[in-house]
């Protein structure tokens, strides 16, 4: 919004002027793609109907793992004992990991990857936000690397001539 005020305001001295400084400035071409993608965006809508059937899935999954009762999962756990193992990362990804892993400690199940103590699952919780919260708050690529030219200068890409 704000990048379009100064070209608003230079309009009218633009219209003033030659009309091919009006046809060779970025504002026809970005009508052109404003156009162009709302045209796309109308005709195939917000997702594709193989994105809103997975959407709709993964809704449902959350709504499931948020509110699955014991009985629920006792009942699965007889059918496939990996039912904790293989919607874990979904809990995780919902949010809801300490509520998935409690699961795990009323049926005193240990998960295939862990070698410890069921007590300790909390550890993991812990373990699992603190890394989702410093994956969230790394905005940062990584840096360069050393540049032969004069011997190399270390990271970043710097060298010195």
């Amino acid at each position: 919004v704000f990048a379009g005020l100064p070209l608003f305001t230079a309009l009218p001295t633009l219209m003033k002027s030659d009309w091919k400084i009006i046809l060779f400035t970025p504002l026809p071409l970005l009508v052109i793609a404003l156009i162009s993608v709302l045209l796309t965006y109308k005709k195939i809508g917000k997702y594709t109907p193989k994105g809103a059937r997975a959407y709709l899935h993964l809704k449902g999954l959350e709504e499931f793992i948020k509110r699955v009762k014991e009985d629920e999962i006792r009942r699965r756990l007889d059918k496939d004992p990996l039912f904790l193992d293989k919607l874990l990362p979904y809990a995780i990804l919902f949010g809801v990991t300490k509520h998935w892993l409690n699961f795990y400690k009323a049926f005193a199940v240990t998960p295939l990857w862990y070698d410890g103590d069921i007590d300790q699952l909390d550890g993991i919780h812990r373990d699992l936000h603190s890394l989702s919260t410093l994956s969230a708050s790394d905005t940062g690529g990584p840096s360069g690397g050393g540049s032969f030219s004069g011997g190399g200068g270390g990271g970043g890409g710097g060298g010195s001539w």
